[in-house]
């Protein structure tokens, strides 16, 4: 990952909104049931919050793993469920900021990524969900990117 003489500049992790939007969710349900449980006297609603507070703890943890940073050398993006991607900033030909619609009846079924491409010679590409960082921090390590000479494209 990092050698002991690379410097990090910018280090992105999930924003707290999304987490704290899920979690939320979740924990409010999982109190609503405990709630209602103890107030009608039924264990099995009690039973199910404990459900809901293990998914609640669950999302947390997942979004904890999000992680993308950029130091000196490379731009590494690490995402719950899948590999760490890595590519050193030498070998980038672009970063493309896109917004993914989902459907094309209903336009709010749509997320931002960013498409980090590398030269030729590398053939390295990978996608990084925008959506699960703050907008500023991100923006912040794309213009740090274009000082490096990376061509960054906000579509």
């Amino acid at each position: 990952m990092n050698s002991p003489d690379t410097k990090i500049k910018v280090c992105l992790r999930a924003a707290w909104q999304p987490q704290l939007f899920i979690v939320g969710v979740l924990a409010g349900s999982g109190l609503a049931l405990v709630i209602k449980g103890i107030l009608s006297h039924r264990e099995d609603l009690i039973t199910d919050s404990s459900f809901c507070i293990v998914l609640g703890i669950g999302f947390a943890l997942w979004f904890r793993a999000f992680r993308l940073e950029l130091d000196d050398a490379n731009l590494v993006y690490q995402a719950p469920l899948s590999k760490m991607m890595s590519i050193p900033v030498d070998n980038l030909q672009k970063v493309t900021t896109q917004r993914i619609v989902l459907s094309a009846k209903i336009q709010s079924f749509s997320y931002q990524s960013i498409i980090v491409e590398s030269k030729n010679n590398t053939p390295v590409s990978f996608t990084i969900n925008a959506r699960i960082f703050h907008e500023r921090k991100l923006i912040d390590l794309l213009n740090e990117l274009a000082s490096r000479n990376v061509s960054v494209i906000f579509t």
